[in-house]
């Protein structure tokens, strides 16, 4: 808790999480239309993405070092790591479109995709907390921070070290020339301000639909991290039981991923 301080730059402890999200998702936003621009018009999304996988797995390495002395540090890192990864998940869902063309078989991938990311988390956390409990280490909140940092650490420079480099994410050509008159800064915002015009003035349903879609998913990634600074804070949860918390909602999270293509099709807007 920073140290034992009460306050750290009039931010209360318990708030820093919130916080880190806030910072990172307005900032990962803001880079979306041109991480878009990248995709559309650019031969160097891999290129994008081994640098990104690079700079991310460099800075989970620092992280296993957790202590009240490089906490500030950590932190840091922490936001460091987390827009980089916006970037490289932006590169690497740019490939998903192109695994099929037919709209069904996408669907599945996806959801397919999203039951695995899910179920990984909860593998993962499973391990940690097997880890600690067999270590003795369930009541100590630093050494669970440093044994989960350490598998993840491995697991995820493994992982995209096979993928970026093992032949499963290659190069790949502009998808569309590149519009005359524009820059690369410029060409991701201007599209996406015509097509915010289009669908407010041709599909005004949509112009609720999206909103709506937004805020539900802002609203799920708060309930998680709130969450957590609530089990922390005000029940006094321990590093293991905070785990096991996580583990209930990544499990249910893992079959509402495994249902939503019913509730797409009997839910619908086409279907309603």
């Amino acid at each position: 808790k920073c140290s034992g301080r009460t306050q750290y730059a009039g931010i209360r402890p318990s708030s820093l999480l919130a916080l880190y999200n806030v910072i990172v998702g307005l900032a990962s936003s803001a880079l979306l239309p041109l991480l878009g621009a990248i995709v559309d018009h650019t031969s160097v999304r891999r290129l994008i993405g081994r640098i990104s996988a690079i700079i991310y797995c460099a800075t989970l390495f620092p992280m296993i070092f957790l202590s009240e002395s490089t906490w500030l540090a950590v932190a840091i890192l922490l936001i460091i790591s987390a827009f980089v990864g916006w970037i490289h998940s932006g590169m690497s869902f740019a490939y998903l479109p192109e695994m099929s063309d037919d709209k069904e078989v996408l669907e599945r991938l996806n959801t397919s995709f999203a039951v695995v990311q899910y179920g990984t988390d909860v593998v993962y956390i499973i391990v940690v907390v097997a880890i600690a409990a067999a270590m003795g280490w369930v009541d100590d909140s630093l050494a669970t921070s440093r044994v989960a940092q350490s598998i993840n650490f491995v697991a995820t420079t493994t992982v995209w070290v096979y993928a970026w480099w093992g032949g499963l994410l290659g190069r790949r050509a502009a998808m569309s020339p590149f519009p005359e008159g524009d820059s690369l800064l410029t060409v991701g915002f201007k599209r996406l301000y015509k097509t915010c015009v289009r669908i407010y003035k041709n599909h005004r349903a949509l112009a609720s639909f999206y909103p709506a879609i937004a805020f539900s998913e802002s609203a799920t990634q708060a309930l998680l991290v709130i969450g957590q600074t609530y089990s922390i804070e005000l029940l006094q949860f321990s590093s293991a039981e905070t785990g096991i918390f996580l583990l209930i909602l990544l499990i249910f999270s893992s079959i509402g991923c495994y249902l939503s293509p019913l509730s797409l099709h009997l839910l619908s807007p086409i279907q309603s």
